[in-house]
């Protein structure tokens, strides 16, 4: 996320609301970052605002105005999206697929994995055999 900001310059957004600046692209870069780095060890919410410079309550309400869903499902989504093809493609253990999704905690990734999809992770992988 270091290099939000040489982006955000490269594609002429100025971002940050009190500098008057075109808040669509700021979301838009804000999508973008969380895209390329939601399974990142270090990503955070807290980084992703002060990159874009929005404040956290600011950043989450244009995200959800814009895209529809909330930043924090967005992530989430994007986190099971890749554990699932993990899971089909890869022998990675489930501690594995977790830490390479994004998530800190195993436990947290099984009972998030199991809300979104129905089935724990190992249940998910001996499906898609």
């Amino acid at each position: 996320l270091s290099a939000a900001k040489d982006l955000a310059k490269k594609e002429g957004i100025v971002c940050g609301i009190s500098s008057g600046t075109n808040v669509a692209a700021a979301i838009k870069l804000a999508k973008k970052l969380v895209d390329e780095n939601f399974a990142s060890p270090g990503f955070s919410i807290e980084q992703l605002c002060r990159d874009v410079n929005i404040s956290h309550p600011h950043l989450l309400r244009l995200f959800k105005a814009e895209y529809n869903t909330t930043l924090v499902k967005y992530i989430i989504a994007r986190r099971i999206e890749l554990a699932r093809e993990l899971l089909k493609t890869t022998d990675l253990s489930v501690s594995s697929v977790a830490f390479s999704c994004g998530f800190s905690d195993e436990l947290h990734f099984m009972k998030t994995f199991k809300k979104a999809t129905g089935y724990s992770a190992l249940e998910y992988r001996k499906a898609q055999m």
